[in-house]
Parts: C-alpha cells; structure tokens; sequence
C-alpha cells in the first residue's frame, strides 16, 4: 500500500533541496549565463574583427574596380596612329608610274615615249647620269614635253615600267591649307575622330614649314608618333626623299 503525499509542496520542498534557489532564480538570466560561459570583451572582439574583414573585403573589391577595371576597355594608341596614318598619306598621296630610260649619246640623241603609258608625264633628267631619263605618269600632270625635243637622233633603250604610290607634293599643300583654315571639317571628310598633326622634314632634321603643321597637343594627353621616309614627287617631276612624322592624341 503506498501511501500519498497530502501537501503539494513537499515536491516543491525537494526541488529546492536538489537545486538551490541562488542556482535557478533571482536577478540570473540565460544572457548572464552566456557572459559567464563567453567573457563579454570576447564577444565584442570578435564583431570588431568582423567589422574590419568586411572593411578590407569592401576596399578591395574597390581597388580592383579603380585599378583594373573589368568593364573598361583601352584603346591602343598605336593602332589608331596606323589607321590615321593611312588615311592620311592615302588622301596626300597617288600611284605613279615610272619608267627609266638610257639613251646613246646625250649630245644627239632622244627618245620617244610609248603610247600605252599615256601622254600626261613629266621627264626628270638625271644630272649625275647625263644618258639617263626617269618619266613618270599620272593623270594628275599636264600633258608632258621631252627636254631632248631637238635631237634626231633615237638611240635608246628602254627599262621596266612600274608604279608605286609616292606622296604629291601640290595634295599636301592643299591638306595643309585646309588644316589650317577648316581644320573640323577636314577631321569630318577624313573621317578621323581623334587629333592630329604632321610634318616632313629633311634627313638631316630640318623642318619643311610649307608642308608641315604645326597644333599644340594639350598637357597630360597620351602623344603616339609615328615616323618614316618617304618620297615626295611634284609636278615638275621633282623627287625629294623625306622624313613625315604624324602624332595622334
């Protein structure tokens, strides 16, 4: 027979027996708890190292952003010097055709162009070879003379027609005038969307003023150059070997 207990707080009476009051209740919380198990200043150091490896994630990330940014892409200057190089020289310059031609005896003797190359020419007499003639053809001279007119005389040899596309000098007086009085509108027709300037100048690097321009290129801008000779041939038939220079900015 078991016998019951009449007053409930006898279980009471126990529990507090088990666990003491100072161990359960009172002014303790869970949070008091946590602080007695993980010291408070440890917590606070741990969001404060949080903090900074998400401030030096962030800035990172910015560097990359400022520094090499994946969305921006650079234009390498040298290609477009090349490309406005060509159009350049392209629109000062025109294909020639030559030929070279020897006669016997420069006192007497002459020759006689050949049809099929036209009659707009001009002859340029080789002063160090007296026996040696260069004609050049193109539609952009005047319909050509030979300076040995008066010889009867045809004693002469022919040598190999070629062409190659040389820089006239009239076609770069014009783009300089134009440079300098419409300087847009020639950017415009030559389909150029960045600034430019050219000159020529002798081997010996003196400056040609009346084929050459002159622009200041503003401080801080990437200047690219390009530099070369070439051959500039007039309507008189005259050939100069030259230095032209262009920089693109």
């Amino acid at each position: 027979m078991v016998n019951k207990v009449g007053n409930s707080s006898f279980y009471s009476d126990v529990g507090k027996n088990i666990m003491p009051k100072s161990k359960l209740s009172g002014s303790s919380s869970y949070s008091d708890v946590v602080k007695k198990i993980v010291p408070e200043s440890k917590l606070s150091q741990g969001h404060v190292e949080m903090i900074i490896s998400m401030i030096l994630f962030v800035g990172f990330i910015i560097l990359i952003f400022v520094f090499i940014n994946p969305f921006t892409k650079t234009e390498d200057k040298s290609n477009v010097a090349e490309n406005i190089e060509k159009v350049v020289v392209g629109s000062i310059s025109n294909q020639i055709g030559m030929l070279s031609i020897i006669i016997g005896d420069p006192t007497r003797d002459c020759y006689d162009i050949p049809v099929e190359y036209g009659n707009k020419f001009v002859e340029y007499y080789d002063t160090t070879n007296p026996r040696k003639y260069i004609i050049y053809f193109s539609d952009l001279f005047p319909i050509g003379t030979k300076s040995c007119i008066s010889h009867l005389e045809r004693n002469y040899s022919l040598g190999v027609y070629t062409t190659e596309d040389l820089i006239i000098y009239e076609k770069v007086v014009n783009i300089k005038h134009l440079y300098e009085t419409d300087y847009n509108s020639l950017k415009n027709s030559l389909k150029i969307g960045y600034d430019f300037s050219f000159n020529f100048k002798y081997f010996n690097n003196t400056n040609i003023p009346e084929i050459s321009v002159n622009k200041v290129v503003p401080a801080g801008l990437n200047v690219k150059a390009i530099e070369y000779p070439v051959m500039i041939i007039d309507n008189n038939g005259k050939i100069q070997n030259v230095i032209l220079n262009i920089k693109v900015w």
